[in-house]
């Protein structure tokens, strides 16, 4: 068997290498996000408001949403639409800062110190079914919290060539389950927020960037982020890069050697990231 075997946390192994060893910024199979104020859900239809912000020109809401399996769902939203350019960035360094102080307030708010995952896409592909920006904060019924994923992350992301980014409050590392994803990693130090939004927004600018397809397109993403009493845990960006086959499903319906087969190895994506060009 070509290429090599690494466990990422999760259970799944991750096989990368072989044949498979070279960037491929095709995505033929990608198109734009259609983004109509008028026929926006979102914006057109009467909601649920349970707090509403306002930071500089932009308006912010919280909203309830009924469309879940679980019991506290709440939407992070803007109150207008964005136009393509601003959804691909989330709005850029002070619209994702914002977000996450609504997720304090929120959780202030609730009295919320279980396990609370945040989190966005942005595409059809990434499961964005409407053009307008919505960030989900869902509590997980998690009975006995623990840290096993956590430390997991934290002990793969020592391997200095998967490294991206590296700042006094968060390392990025490339790795996990999908080309391309990397996670971000706290080092527990002040302002965790603040730094998690400069990094997450500066891997956004250099995947829009680096991994422009051939066909125009900035990759589609979604980003997930964990916080438990409070505090970041770890988080993650997924850029949709390739689409998982059949042999990956046998996979996760428990068939052997239950693996995901990476489109490059992780360490392709840190070099290409860092190179000169795209």
């Amino acid at each position: 068997m070509k290429g090599k075997m690494t466990e990422w946390p999760g259970g799944m192994n991750i096989f990368s290498g072989g044949t498979r060893n070279e960037i491929n910024l095709s995505r033929p199979w990608q198109r734009e996000m259609i983004i109509d104020p008028n026929t926006c859900p979102l914006e057109n239809i009467p909601q649920t408001v349970i707090a509403e912000y306002k930071d500089g020109l932009e308006k912010w809401r919280v909203i309830k949403t009924t469309n879940t399996p679980y019991p506290f769902h709440l939407l992070i939203i803007p109150e207008r639409c964005w136009g393509k350019e601003k959804l691909q960035t989330l709005g850029g360094f002070l619209e994702v800062r914002t977000a996450l102080a609504i997720l304090e307030d929120i959780l202030r708010e609730y009295r919320k110190d279980g396990t609370i995952i945040l989190g966005v896409h942005v595409g059809y592909a990434a499961g964005q079914n409407t053009g307008h920006l919505h960030w989900h904060i869902i509590e997980l019924p998690q009975k006995n919290p623990d840290d096993v994923t956590e430390k997991k992350i934290r002990k793969c992301a020592k391997n200095p060539s998967l490294l991206i980014l590296d700042d006094r409050a968060i390392s990025v590392v490339a790795g996990g389950q999908r080309g391309g994803q990397c996670f971000f990693v706290p080092k527990g130090t002040e302002n965790t927020l603040h730094g998690l939004a400069l990094n997450l927004v500066e891997i956004i600018h250099m995947y829009n960037d680096k991994f422009m397809s051939t066909e125009g397109l900035p990759p589609e993403y979604m980003v997930g982020l964990k916080f438990r009493k409070r505090g970041f845990m770890y988080g993650f960006y997924i850029p949709i890069l390739n689409h998982l086959g059949f042999p990956e499903y046998f996979s996760l319906l428990g068939e052997e050697p239950r693996s995901i087969t990476l489109p490059w190895p992780h360490e392709k994506t840190v070099a290409h990231l860092k190179g000169a060009g795209r």
